[in-house]
C-alpha cells in the first residue's frame, strides 16, 4: 500500500480552480483564518487515521501525516466539502444531483 503526505501543500496542489479564488479571497477577507484549512486537513487526516485502525489487521506507517494513496481523493473532498461550508458556500443542485 502506498502511503501519500495528505497535507495543505498536496490539497493547495489539487485545489479546485474556481474554489481557489473564492478561498484566497475569504482569507484576504478574514486573516485570522489563515490557518483554518491546516486545521480541517489535521481532522480529516485523523478521521481516515482512526478508521483504518478499526480493523485489528491494518497498521498505520510511522508519518503521522500520511494516508493511503487509495483514500486521498475521498479525504480531499471532504476537506474542500468542509472549507465551502465554513466559507459559506453552497454546492450546486446539478453537483448535488450527480452524486445521487
Amino acid at each position: 500500500m502506498q502511503w501519500v503526505a495528505f497535507d495543505a501543500s498536496l490539497l493547495m496542489a489539487d485545489f479546485p480552480t474556481d474554489l481557489k479564488p473564492l478561498f484566497e479571497a475569504w482569507i484576504n477577507q478574514f486573516p485570522e483564518k489563515v490557518g483554518r484549512l491546516a486545521q480541517i486537513i489535521d481532522r480529516i487526516r485523523s478521521e481516515f487515521r482512526d478508521a483504518i485502525l478499526t480493523n485489528p489487521e491494518n497498521t498505520l506507517v510511522s508519518d503521522e501525516i500520511a494516508l493511503p494513496e487509495s483514500c486521498i481523493r475521498s479525504a480531499e473532498t471532504m476537506v474542500f466539502y468542509n472549507l465551502m461550508m465554513e466559507m459559506g458556500l453552497s454546492i450546486k443542485d446539478e453537483a448535488q444531483e450527480s452524486m445521487t
